[in-house]
């Protein structure tokens, strides 16, 4: 294993499809695509090669026969490096594990980490469950159960491989982690904000409601998250517009002022401007660009 790749803590929690799965033919013209979901995305690439560039500059490389694992809330834009590019994806989500699950069923042990690029040699029970992929659509009727049980013996391999892999390599590791914290009140605090993170907050309410002062919770904030309590508000908000971006219930694709509305924004360009620092992209050219799954 190389340390030069990244690697990301391995998630607890419960697996479940999150959103689309399936296979991608690259045409002519087609790519680069921006990636950017609020999930994780498992890639088989088939044939080809795929390069996925992250905003800070850092690559995946994915030839054919290999794997990359893009994490929730990261924008990369994907190129096809080599010809012939044929992928698989998968969209899945973890549920957080109850605090009274059975004390046998919680983590336990060293932290595993998986690297976000691997080949199928290095993972050969994860290629033979990704090959065993169920046929029908995820949404037809009596098909949900066989993608679910599909999606558990999925992660269960990738678990096991990124177990094997951490105890493997013992070398400083180039990490990228997802937004995750074990502090109790940080915890509610997100749990208020992603429930309606369009709602005018006030620092001041939310701090009472933990029964802290402002400026511990901006302390805390800072400590657990790694950013202060305002700029988690306005991430908050912005993750709320990747979804609305992309929301047509009525067949029509909302306006960049309407979703900068929605999402609590004081005004279009507070939002643009916001949206494209964060995001490397336009808010007016995320909603344009149809991803790999066509949403």
């Amino acid at each position: 294993m190389s340390a030069d790749r990244l690697w990301l803590p391995f998630p607890a929690g419960v697996p479940h499809l999150s959103g689309g799965a399936g296979e991608y033919v690259n045409t002519p013209g087609k790519l680069p695509i921006l990636h950017l979901f609020p999930d994780y995305d498992l890639f088989w690439v088939r044939g080809g090669e795929a390069t996925w560039t992250l905003r800070d500059g850092r690559r995946l490389i994915a030839p054919a026969g290999s794997f990359a694992l893009l994490p929730p809330h990261t924008p990369a834009w994907i190129d096809e490096t080599r010809p012939g590019l044929v992928l698989r994806y998968t969209h899945f989500a973890f549920r957080s594990v109850a605090p009274r699950v059975p004390a046998f069923l919680q983590p336990s042990g060293a932290p595993s980490f998986v690297p976000l690029t691997f080949s199928a040699r290095e993972a050969p029970g994860v290629r033979k469950v990704y090959a065993a992929q169920p046929k029908g659509k995820a949404g037809a009727a009596g098909e949900l159960y066989l993608w679910e049980r599909w999606l558990l013996d999925l992660i269960a391999e990738l678990a096991r491989f990124a177990h094997k892999a951490s105890a493997r390599d013992t070398q400083e590791r180039t990490l990228l982690r997802p937004l995750r914290t074990q502090d109790a009140r940080v915890e509610r605090l997100r749990a208020l904000v992603d429930a309606d993170p369009a709602r005018a907050w006030r620092v001041a309410d939310l701090a009472a409601q933990l029964e802290l002062s402002p400026g511990h919770l901006h302390a805390l904030c800072v400590r657990t998250l790694g950013r202060s309590l305002k700029r988690y508000l306005v991430e908050a908000r912005l993750r709320l517009a990747l979804r609305l971006l992309k929301e047509h219930p009525a067949g029509v694709a909302p306006t960049v002022r309407e979703v900068a509305e929605a999402c609590g924004f004081s005004s279009q360009h507070f939002f643009s401007r916001q949206f494209k620092a964060h995001y490397r992209v336009s808010p007016l050219r995320y909603r344009n660009q149809a991803g790999v799954e066509g949403a």
